[in-house]
């Protein structure tokens, strides 16, 4: 008798098959985890070009310039960088919406950087960071626009603590 409409696939056949959607969907996943490694590096690259920005201003004594954020594989995720610890006055009302909701989440409230949304920051290790020798004249954030931004750094004479500002 003839069957029409009715396929016959061999069971090599089929697995063949099976193995190849499986390749597919493993190379799927490694493929997007090395993206979100490359996401976790940038943030901690910015955490120690800016620390070693700190250091050079520092050493020089009387030191003012501004320092370029470049988070661009966030394609535009990250909103903001702020600036200051968990316990200041936020300088403007968008700034204190901020800190409300870092409050909220478990950060230490010593930190002095922090990501925002930190959904966004890859891990909990790059949600928020402490530099001993950073100030701010309060808690601020610096908006992220196509993935960067700028701040400025200064230190005079009589200081031993490099402040960070809005410009």
């Amino acid at each position: 008798m003839d069957k029409e409409g009715q396929l016959n696939l061999s069971f090599s056949m089929i697995f063949t098959i099976l193995i190849i959607i499986v390749t597919i969907a493993v190379a799927s996943y490694v493929i997007v985890k090395f993206l979100n490694v490359n996401k976790c590096q940038e943030i901690g690259t910015f955490y120690s070009d800016l620390e070693k920005e700190a250091t050079k201003a520092l050493s020089a004594g009387v030191y003012s310039d501004t320092f370029t954020i470049k988070m661009n594989s966030f394609n535009g995720k990250i909103k903001a960088i702020c600036f200051g610890n968990l316990t200041q006055t936020a300088l403007s009302k968008s700034d204190d919406i901020i800190k409300r909701e870092l409050n909220e989440e478990a950060i230490d409230p010593r930190d002095n950087i922090f990501i925002y949304p930190t959904s966004e920051a890859c891990d909990a290790k790059f949600v928020s960071k402490k530099i001993g020798y950073i100030e701010t004249d309060g808690f601020f954030c610096v908006a992220l626009s196509k993935g960067t931004s700028q701040f400025r750094m200064s230190i005079t004479e009589d200081d031993n603590r490099v402040k960070v500002s809005e410009i």
